[in-house]
């Protein structure tokens, strides 16, 4: 969920550039679905996902290095109500892709059409791509609040409300879930989740090893009775594959369960410990847990924050600098627009809060948030674009701004007692 993206529906979390990479579904004759080159096992019929993939140009999808998206000849879909030239996957190079899954799902007089059946054979060899092991590359977890019977209704209705996810003890999340039908996928019966949680993009507050996913909901109206689930599984990057006369079903996922509740009112809290050995083991995890700060640590910590606002200002060294050190931005795309210095010569402003107005909050690890005790944390909001009447300008400067100078901070305090701003 980028700038501009607040009122897209439905309501799910997702982290930084991670995207559906690839998305088919064939009307009438069968559906791939979904086909996703690393993450996420996901079902089309969520139509979010659909959606995402056919509001953007098709030459703006990210996919793996070594895999391209190729034309299809004559095999067109239906996605979220446009039709579009079907893609087939095609490998460049050697490496591959860390897993892939998919679906066939035959209907209609599947057998007797010769067409279909060759396209089908012509996917199975583009897509299947061969894997080398078997390790877990993803734990993903969806949260569905909802009224209905999705082993008989093809659709329910998701109770609005608000959901807030803490990953180890920290809000990683705040969302609103807005009231809305949702659709029930397959033969399984699953409800199109509400929030998806894909820890591969959680960040570095992922643990190597043992974590805990706590999701926290409220709805608006806290005398319904209503249903929640909270569904997880693991993805591998080795598929397993079932065949059937007529379909053939592959996936890389594994480990899925759910904790179904039929009848809650008011606040509902889910718990879930998982491992998560593809995670990076960073040297701050294993610092000694916060439990106080002096008056000599935030005023440390507030000299971090004075550094990190000056990184604004001609020539933005530090500012590329540190762009270039994330993973979501290309700096010589920023650097070739000249975002930055255009909003920088219209009066756009980067300001650190006095010590004073910092907010500190303690985590039970060694994280402490920072936040400011009133208004934008680095005074960047509404009237400060408000002299930038560029349009694509004002996104390009609010994108890298927002990512270097987010609503809070997390910092950690070294075995030398200095403090280091993680993310």
């Amino acid at each position: 969920r980028g700038p501009g993206k607040e009122d897209f529906a439905p309501d799910l979390i997702q982290f930084a550039h991670e995207l559906p990479h690839f998305i088919m579904e064939f009307e009438d004759q069968f559906e791939i679905a979904p086909f996703l080159l690393r993450h996420y096992p996901r079902d089309i019929e969520g139509g979010a996902f659909l959606q995402e993939f056919t509001n953007h140009r098709i030459n703006k999808v990210t996919l793996q290095p070594g895999v391209r998206l190729a034309p299809k000849i004559g095999c067109d879909f239906l996605a979220s109500g446009k039709k579009v030239r079907a893609l087939a996957l095609e490998k460049e190079g050697a490496a591959d892709p860390a897993g892939a899954i998919f679906r066939l799902a035959p209907a209609g007089n599947f057998p007797q059409n010769e067409r279909m059946r060759k396209i089908a054979a012509t996917l199975l060899v583009l897509l299947v791509v061969p894997l080398t092991r078997a390790a877990v590359i993803n734990v993903e977890f969806k949260f569905t609040p909802f009224v209905g019977d999705p082993a008989k209704d093809q659709e329910v209705m998701i109770v609005p409300g608000k959901a807030a996810v803490f990953m180890n003890n920290m809000m990683i999340a705040e969302q609103e879930v807005r009231a809305e039908k949702s659709p029930v996928l397959f033969d399984a019966h699953e409800v199109s989740a509400a929030i998806w949680v894909p820890m591969s993009s959680a960040g570095p507050v992922l643990r190597k090893g043992k974590n805990k996913i706590r999701i926290e909901f409220t709805p608006n109206d806290a005398g319904q009775t209503y249903r929640a689930q909270l569904r997880w599984a693991s993805v591998t990057d080795e598929a397993t594959e079932e065949v059937a006369p007529g379909s053939v079903k592959s996936t890389n996922q594994a480990n899925e369960g759910v904790d179904d509740r039929p009848a809650v009112k008011g606040k509902v809290v889910f718990e879930r410990e998982f491992t998560a050995d593809f995670a990076p083991d960073l040297p701050w995890h294993h610092y000694p847990a916060v439990t106080s700060l002096t008056e000599e640590d935030k005023q440390k910590i507030g000299a971090l924050f004075k550094t990190r606002a000056e990184w604004f200002q001609p020539d933005f060294a530090a500012l590329y600098k540190a762009i270039e050190e994330n993973e979501s931005l290309k700096v010589d795309d920023l650097r070739k627009a000249r975002c930055l210095e255009a909003v920088y010569k219209l009066g756009v402003r980067v300001t650190a809060p006095p010590a004073g107005e910092l907010q500190f909050t303690t985590t039970g690890g060694p994280e402490v948030v920072v936040t400011r005790k009133s208004g934008s944390l680095w005074g960047l909001d509404e009237k400060t674009f408000a002299p930038v009447k560029d349009e694509e300008m004002q996104m390009c400067a609010g994108m890298a701004l927002s990512v270097i100078y987010p609503g809070r901070i997390v910092v950690v305090r070294k075995p030398d007692g200095a403090w280091e701003i993680v993310y």
